[in-house]
């Protein structure tokens, strides 16, 4: 239902985690190529991957995506909902530990030396996380609405 807050903010939830797919997290300097880890690749270019995919990484995003839209359609149930959105959270969080482990990993082995350079992607799943959060807390609120409502019945 796209006239409660709680959509907009769950849909911003999704796109965020979907930009995690073209947007680096992390990278270097090896040897004059540059470097870079998202979500799906860690490689070069689009895509070229030099040292495979990031599958903890991949998995945890497309979850979080996933899970954020399932939860606009499901807004006739709000307590699944809310349960949603605090999945969505826990991704973003099992995301950054996969994202802390993946870069370290890669880094150690393929850098010689280089140093480790933060993009700006990394914020996204962190906006993931703040928009789920918001919308938990709209569904949470129009739950005690309709709490009340009934009581005055």
């Amino acid at each position: 239902m796209i006239q409660r807050i709680q959509s907009v903010y769950l849909f911003l939830a999704a796109l965020c985690s979907a930009l995690c797919f073209g947007l680096n997290f992390a990278g270097w300097e090896n040897n004059s190529q540059t470097i870079g880890i998202n979500a799906c690749r860690v490689g070069g270019h689009c895509c070229e991957s030099v040292a495979g995919h990031p599958w903890g990484i991949m998995f945890f995003t497309v979850l979080s995506v996933v899970l954020s839209l399932w939860a606009i359609f499901t807004y006739k149930n709000r307590r699944k909902q809310m349960r949603m959105a605090k999945a969505v959270i826990w991704m973003v969080l099992l995301n950054y530990i996969a994202i802390g482990t993946y870069t370290y990993t890669y880094f150690t082995r393929l850098s010689a030396g280089a140093a480790l350079d933060i993009q700006p992607g990394i914020a996204l799943p962190l906006l993931t996380a703040i928009f789920a959060f918001l919308a938990y807390r709209g569904i949470h609120r129009d739950d005690e609405l309709v709490r009340s409502a009934d009581r005055i019945r």
